[in-house]
């Protein structure tokens, strides 16, 4: 997809490292309307697993050929470590595991996979033109 394997590896545990470091900070609060606060914490599950599906499909395609198998191994990756970091949210005070949050970790994997997985082979063809 984009730069090269060291680079891949480098976005991957850098992102890592920054959802790991959010996460060990107090819940923060966007708006005193729950709908509001809600919403903006949604968006920011959505974005933040999304961006990690992004770097570890990218990563994963330095080793594999066959989009399917990244994808899945990417949406795998990414799930596993959502699930990862709710069980470390456990454990910080004014933080707490959320089912809500982890679904919302998915929706994010799920919908930046299935962007990439259909229009990988567009932008690729019209790469060759």
């Amino acid at each position: 997809m984009f730069g090269n394997k060291i680079t891949a590896w480098f976005l991957v545990l850098f992102w890592l490292a920054v959802i790991f470091f959010l996460s060990t900070r107090p819940a923060f609060v966007v708006s005193s309307q729950t709908t509001l606060d809600t919403i903006a914490h949604i968006i920011a599950h959505l974005t933040e697993y999304g961006i990690l599906a992004v770097f570890v499909f990218n990563l994963i395609s330095f080793y594999m050929t066959s989009l399917l198998k990244i994808s899945a191994l990417a949406g795998a990756a990414s799930f596993l470590y959502a699930l990862s970091d709710e069980w470390h949210q456990s454990f910080v005070p004014t933080r707490q595991a959320s089912i809500a949050d982890l679904i919302s970790d998915a929706v994010g994997i799920i919908l930046a996979l299935f962007l990439i997985y259909y229009l990988l082979p567009s932008l690729k063809t019209s790469q060759n033109d």
